[in-house]
């Protein structure tokens, strides 16, 4: 079962958290399930949810003008043991992309904003780590999608040779 500490210690975002504090988070998460195609959130809403994904995949997608998100508009895929939605704990608490289910019975944990702020106030660690945790993980996704753009600046060069 995924809605115990033991999976938590496994997730990025809560590395370095001990076994106490990991229950104290558990304690605040609920589970969720999607299947593929579900939009799990979408862009530009209020974001009010911080999710880890158990089980599965989920795709961050952009909209374009007048059109829908779509695979191909896929900015970066979560896997496993990833968090995503972190627009819920950090101002203006806009989701700046949509989460679209990429599996069947996908599964994850969320975590309302309320109360994970509340936690990290009576427990300032826990809510260090996290937030150390969760900078990592933002800045490895734009890492990632610098590293992308690059690599697709450098193809369109070379095909202007």
């Amino acid at each position: 079962m995924f809605l115990d500490s033991s999976f938590l210690c496994t997730t990025k975002a809560c590395i370095g958290l001990t076994p106490d504090e990991t229950d104290k988070l558990t304690a605040i998460c609920k589970k969720g399930e999607a299947n593929k195609g579900d939009e799990i959130f979408p862009e530009a809403s209020r974001a009010d949810t911080l999710y880890i994904l158990a089980k599965g995949k989920i795709d961050l997608r952009y909209k374009l003008p007048g059109k829908p998100a779509t695979k191909e508009t896929t900015i970066s895929t979560i896997k496993e043991g990833d968090t995503f939605g972190w627009s819920a704990l950090v101002p203006p608490h806009i989701y700046k992309l949509g989460a679209y289910c990429d599996e069947d019975r996908t599964q994850f944990l969320t975590i309302g904003r309320e109360e994970a702020l509340e936690l990290f106030q009576n427990e300032p660690h826990i809510g260090y780590i996290f937030m150390s945790n969760l900078a990592r993980v933002i800045a490895r996704r734009f890492y990632e999608m610098e590293e992308d753009m690059a690599r697709s600046h450098g193809m369109d060069l070379m095909c202007e040779w």
